[in-house]
Order: structure tokens, then C-alpha cells, then sequence
């Protein structure tokens, strides 16, 4: 097991597939999916996804390290 570093998560709201964005290939001229992309509360759920090679570690001692987080667009 290694332990995942310096990696991303990326993610587009303007694509077409799975779930079509009315106005996905005119960003500029809709001002709905304009609205709908803007960030107003954004939140990060952590769960799971942690590896030991520990055989008994203690829930409570389980963490994750966030070294920087960018929102753009």
C-alpha cells in the first residue's frame, strides 16, 4: 500500500456527458450555466480511501493532509 501525495482531483461541470448542462458549449453567452458554475459553498468530504500497512489502527488515528486547495474557472 503507498500513500497517495501530490495528486489532484479534477472535475468539469461543462461537460456534456453524463449529465447534460443546458448551454454547455456556449458558456459565455448563457448566463444560467453561468450561475451554475459559480462556487458559493463548496465542500470537501474525506472518506475512506486510507491505506496502513498497520493491522490495528485506531480510527481516531486515521488523517488526511490538504496542502492547498484551487478553485478556478
Amino acid at each position: 500500500d503507498i500513500t497517495s501525495t501530490n495528486g489532484n482531483i479534477t472535475f468539469s461541470m461543462l461537460t456534456p456527458e453524463p449529465n447534460l448542462r443546458p448551454g454547455y458549449n456556449n458558456f459565455y453567452n448563457s448566463a444560467i450555466l453561468q450561475e451554475f458554475v459559480r462556487a458559493t459553498q463548496v465542500r470537501i468530504h474525506l472518506q475512506g480511501q486510507y491505506h496502513t500497512r498497520a493491522p490495528h489502527v485506531h480510527f481516531r488515528h486515521r488523517y488526511y493532509a490538504v496542502d492547498e486547495i484551487t478553485i478556478s474557472g
